[in-house]
């Protein structure tokens, strides 16, 4: 799943790419507000990446 993710979080990435170059100096507020949506997503799925990486993470065995 996360290979998944990883493209996911690129294609968005591209599109904020996409979005900062139409930016004009009036008239486009809406691009800022999905700008900002969509870096909001990538933040929340670089999360959920990092928790599935700590959760793959093997549990080394402790003698006691």
């Amino acid at each position: 799943m996360s290979s998944r993710l990883m493209n996911h979080v690129r294609a968005l990435q591209e599109e904020i790419g996409v979005l900062k170059d139409r930016i004009q100096p009036h008239d486009t507020g809406h691009i800022y507000t999905t700008i900002s949506t969509l870096e909001e997503r990538v933040k929340e799925i670089n999360e959920e990446l990092e928790k599935n990486q700590l959760d793959d993470e093997p549990i080394e065995a402790h003698d006691g």
